[in-house]
């Protein structure tokens, strides 16, 4: 018996490499939300420290040059919310895209592989079609071969 050979083999070993890759860059795309999440919730912490530091520096008469200082320091910790915010925007964009390139070559290695089961099936039945075909041939033979032998030997 001969074995199962198909040049989707390759194809689908390759669109199954990729499709890993995929998955790889969108976990990876993922892992990158996250932390820009977690950064978030950082700097809206540090943003209200400066707020209740401002709150608190108001309550004492008189610190007019240490006023200054925390309103820059509260500032500051609104900028870095507000870019650890654009940053969790970008990272949701890569992942949305990220996905996107995942579910389409998941769905190309899919249909390949329904492709590749149904030339297994029809293989697999041709061969058992070429299997029967010999047995066939060789219950005829020995039924016929033995009746040759017979009249050989009547000779």
């Amino acid at each position: 018996m001969r074995r199962f050979q198909s040049p989707l083999i390759k194809v689908h070993a390759v669109c199954e490499q990729q499709c890993q890759l995929a998955e790889m860059e969108l976990s990876r795309a993922m892992s990158v939300q996250r932390l820009a999440e977690l950064k978030v919730i950082e700097e809206t912490a540090a943003l209200d420290e400066a707020r209740n530091q401002l709150a608190s520096a108001l309550r004492v008469p008189l610190m007019s040059s240490m006023l200054q200082g925390l309103h820059g320091h509260l500032a500051a910790a609104a900028q870095r919310l507000e870019m650890a915010r654009t940053q969790v925007h970008e990272a949701a964009l890569n992942v949305a895209g990220a996905r996107d390139a995942w579910q389409v070559i998941h769905q190309k290695v899919e249909s390949l592989t329904r492709l590749l089961d149904q030339h297994r099936a029809a293989y697999r039945q041709e061969q058992f079609k070429e299997q029967q075909g010999v047995m066939d041939d060789g219950s005829v033979f020995r039924w016929t071969g033995s009746d040759e032998r017979r009249s050989d030997e009547s000779w």
